[in-house]
């Protein structure tokens, strides 16, 4: 087709031609249609906004020259209204989140009273809107109407509707636990009550509006029962500090769920909306009210987190922001008692408290009621009572505690310039106990406590280079515990965390008085109105830690590097200042009748018979030759104290200056030891016994007659937390036994060789063998053995600690602490008393071989005698030593079925550095020493 065709569409040559619009209305040429011209003005419109010129007039715009510009008033920078074309006000103009209908809603309609019109009454004045279709659309009259309607043969199911907005805002009032018209609370049933029965809302049903009161009523009743709870907690006497926190953590909540209620109310319109701001707080206050409940009657701090604890773990799995809630709640409420534990442990508070003051240590450390003659309570005299911790934190853990607290008391009596025992002087503020619930905050803790512990570290170490008799000079370390110490820069560390998680598993008086506002926690308040809001989301939820394992996390980094620092310190006090070794050389040279000269001193002034004897005797004038008891010559017994005295006397004395044990003491001892004194004021004294047993010691003939004697030994300040009244107690059985097992020895050493007859000849050869084998036994496998273990085990103490000094360190090579050393020591002395046969599930066992000592004596004491008639004499001697071989037999066949008995001892175990646990089973040495070839055997 060509471009000159008239019907070409592509055509473009008569573009610039005259269009039909662009005629005048004359030249304009008659169409089909006449062109439809509108008469404004003869128009009728009964419409306000109805134009009431000609198009033409009213469409045209106004002239530039009539309008008058004014400079615009007031406007200032902070209106925004001045731009800018540079980046930062570009970026500020640009706001995502800003909604152009919020201000439109958020403007008022100026004119209520003007009608609306729609476009069929705009276009007929006489057109009426229908009705509405549905019952919701058309109000709660016509849903009050038709309820009516439906209830007129059940009228108890209708109800009397109430005014909508007196009842709207008494359920207000309700949610908030205040009376109102409609609903009065009962001091006597402690709840609210409805004024008038049958009452509803205006557009809902009797049971719909039931329901919706009772959920206001559980709102106001927990409401009013907590506001309730925080006043009584506030007028008791003595209120537990767990129980004032609560209260000031219920009234935190209360705040902001009143203040979540009051800023919504005035933008309510309906009941559902009244509702809906009321569903979370309802969810909240119940629950806590439930905890409330549970707890309110509680009388200590460590029942309360016990049952607070429990309850927590049933809203575990809850939503996030109830979660979260009681978390927050569980933190404040435990503040008191994680400040008195810290306290304690030297973390946290830093306040110098008197020592033995019952007030300020927590319930699991137990002090002594009574105090000593100089008034101050030792500390080894507390002891751990894990009966009273709480349930969330483990022995294991409570222990720990008490053993830094107990170490830090002995650090503030004796050495109160230490810079553990006040580390604010240091400028070294240790971080509080807190509780952590996700890795994030169990991280942060970490690495403040390993801060803390490098720290504190150097102020220590400097301080044992200045004190004398600590460590030789050296140089501040510069770099501390580098091996042990966690890092602390950076993500955190896969391997730091393992050895984290290794270690893991290997002024509280503020809360005495009401609280004040101005404390508050203002975090329980932000958090208490999020939860409300439905704000908090929690994600990593899933992977947060078991609860049952927060406590552990929380507060073992800082009692790790506590502990450390600690057990460092006191280990070198012990062992360089008050000479710990030394003292306990003492208890093995004499109480375990370790130092041969005592023995053999000791041994004459009790039994020698060429002895001058000590006895008063009327007309015979004492010499001044050596005198002892004759204990097995003299009929007379026991022994008056003067006759003690006299034989006795400088003995020990003697023995400890002859000893290299005296050159272990510092120069202060070796000047006491010229004029006599020894460690401990040890000297021997009367045994107080039960009558029974003094009935026994009247005897000189008896097994029983030396049980009145013991040494005695008064461990200086502090060794007391090592020596134990309980470690006296075991050397002082041990002494005894070994006292006896010396008699023993030395009657069948004494026994007649000459002049006996045949019976009396084996007779002297058996019982000789028999106390002679137990002897070794009892000084070689029961005392020597275990003793040289224990020894052991302090050495490589002492090497460890020398070595850290090297290093300048602290804490790198030694962990253990004085706990571990009691416990050492007390294992020790166990396993002495275990191979004596001492303890108490070996008592059956020990008096058998008790009545066999008691035959030899008697032995003894008819070789001493002259027969009167020597054939009786032989057939008693012959009764005598069946006696003997079948008590011994006895005695072989207990052991036999010991050595295989299930439970009987524990194989030791080693740890590598001396230190034993367990008891060593050694019962089968005896049994070789006395019967290697079967001899009482073949004699049955």
């Amino acid at each position: 087709m060509d471009e000159s065709d008239p019907f070409y569409p592509f055509s473009v040559s008569a573009i610039w031609t005259t269009q039909a619009t662009d005629l005048n209305e004359d030249e304009h040429q008659p169409a089909l249609f006449a062109p439809f011209i509108a008469d404004i003005p003869t128009i009728k419109l009964d419409n306000p906004y109805a134009p009431s010129k000609t198009l033409s007039e009213e469409l045209v715009l106004p002239k530039l020259e009539s309008l008058e510009l004014h400079a615009p008033e007031d406007i200032t920078a902070s209106d925004g209204s001045v731009f800018s074309f540079g980046p930062e006000q570009d970026q500020l103009a640009i706001d995502d989140e800003y909604d152009i209908w919020d201000d439109i809603l958020e403007v008022e309609v100026s004119d209520q009273g003007k009608k609306l019109y729609s476009w069929e009454a705009f276009a007929d004045i006489n057109y009426k809107e229908p009705g509405p279709v549905y019952i919701s659309e058309a109000g709660p009259d016509a849903f009050d109407a038709a309820l009516q309607h439906t209830c007129l043969a059940t009228p108890d199911k209708l109800g009397h509707a109430l005014s909508a907005d007196v009842l709207f805002q008494s359920l207000l009032a309700l949610g908030l636990g205040r009376s109102s018209r409609f609903f009065m609370f009962k001091i006597e049933q402690s709840k609210f009550e409805q004024v008038i029965e049958g009452t509803r809302m205006p557009g809902y049903s009797l049971e719909s509006s039931q329901d919706f009161v009772f959920e206001m009523m559980r709102s106001g009743n927990a409401v009013k029962f907590l506001r309730r709870f925080a006043e009584r907690v506030y007028e008791a006497t003595s209120p537990a500090p767990g129980l004032v926190a609560l209260a000031r953590a219920v009234e935190t909540i209360l705040s902001a769920f009143e203040a979540h209620i009051t800023e919504r109310a005035p933008t309510l319109r309906s009941f559902l909306q009244l509702e809906s701001i009321f569903v979370q707080g309802i969810e909240a206050l119940c629950s806590i009210e439930a905890a409330v409940r549970g707890v309110e009657h509680v009388r200590t701090d460590e029942e309360l987190l016990s049952l607070l604890f429990t309850f927590h773990r049933g809203v575990e799995e809850q939503s996030n922001g109830l979660r979260s809630l009681f978390r927050q709640i569980f933190r404040d409420v435990a503040r008191p008692w994680l400040e008195k534990a810290g306290m304690w442990a030297g973390l946290g508070l830093q306040q110098q408290y008197a020592t033995g003051s019952d007030e300020l240590e927590p319930a699991f450390v137990k002090t002594p009621k009574e105090l000593p003659d100089n008034g101050v309570r030792a500390s080894a005299e507390v002891r751990f009572e894990p009966a009273n911790l709480p349930s969330p934190i483990s022995e294991d853990l409570g222990e720990r505690l008490f053993e830094i607290g107990r170490s830090l008391r002995l650090l503030r009596t004796h050495h109160s310039e230490h810079p553990l025992c006040d580390s604010t002087k240091q400028n070294n503020s240790p971080p509080k106990l807190d509780l952590a619930f996700n890795w994030d905050d169990v991280h942060r803790i970490t690495t403040e406590a390993a801060s803390y512990e490098q720290s504190l570290a150097t102020a220590v170490l400097h301080y044992q280079d200045e004190a004398p008799g600590l460590s030789r000079q050296r140089s501040v370390a510069t770099s501390i515990m580098k091996d042990t110490a966690r890092s602390t820069e950076g993500e955190f560390s896969p391997v730091t965390w393992d050895q984290f998680a290794n270690d893991i598993l290997e002024g509280p008086s503020a809360y005495n008085s009401s609280a004040p506002t101005a404390l508050l926690p203002n975090q329980l308040h932000e958090l208490t109105l999020s939860a409300l809001n439905n704000e908090i989301t929690d994600p990593d939820y899933a992977f947060h830690p078991e609860l049952s394992l927060a406590p552990t996390l929380s507060f073992s980094p800082l009692l790790t590097a506590q502990a450390r620092l600690v057990y460092a310190a006191t280990l070198r006090l012990f062992f360089r200042s008050h000479h710990l070794r030394a003292h306990l050389e003492l208890q093995h040279e004499f109480h375990l009748l370790g130092n041969g000269s005592f023995v053999t001193k000791i041994t004459s002034a009790l039994f020698d018979p060429e002895r001058a004897t000590a006895e008063r005797k009327r007309g015979v004038m004492r010499t001044g030759e050596q005198m002892g008891l004759r204990l097995g010559t003299r009929s007379t017994w026991p022994p008056a104290s003067s006759e003690l005295q006299l034989a006795l006397m400088g003995i020990l004395s003697d023995c400890y200056g002859q000893s290299k044990i005296s050159t272990l003491f510092g120069k202060s001892q070796l000047e006491r030891n010229e004029r006599g004194d020894i460690p401990g004021n040890l000297s021997f004294a009367v045994r107080q016994l039960p009558p029974e047993e003094v009935e026994k010691c009247m005897d000189p003939d008896s097994l029983y007659a030396l049980d009145f004697l013991r040494l005695q030994y008064s461990p200086p300040s502090p060794l007391g937390a090592i020596i134990t009244p309980a470690s006296l107690e075991r050397y002082d059985a041990i002494f005894k036994a070994l006292l006896r097992l010396l008699r023993m020895l030395f009657v069948v050493e004494h026994l007649p060789r000459r002049g006996l007859s045949l019976t009396q000849q084996k007779f002297r050869l058996e019982v000789t063998h028999f106390v002679s084998a137990s002897a070794r036994y009892f000084f070689d496998a029961g005392v020597r053995d275990a003793w040289a273990a224990f020894s052991k085990y302090l050495a490589s103490v002492e090497r460890r600690l020398e070595k850290e000094d090297e290093t300048e360190s602290l804490g790198r090579f030694v962990s253990e602490g004085l706990d571990d050393l009691r416990k050492a020591h007390e294992r020790c002395l166990d396993q002495i008393m275990f191979s004596l046969l001492l303890r108490k599930r070996q008592v059956q066992v020990m008096a058998l071989l008790e009545e066999i000592f008691g035959v030899v004596l008697s032995f003894a004491k008819t070789c001493a005698a002259v027969p009167v008639d020597r054939i009786t004499a032989e057939e008693e001697l012959s009764k005598l030593r069946d006696t003997f071989k079948s008590k011994v037999t006895v005695f072989l066949n207990v052991c036999r079925g010991l050595i295989g008995k299930k439970g009987y001892g524990k194989v030791t175990n080693w740890d590598g550095n001396g230190s034993m646990s367990g008891e060593d089973n050694t019962i089968d040495r005896l049994l070789l020493a006395l019967e290697m070839n079967g001899y009482y055997g073949s004699h049955l």
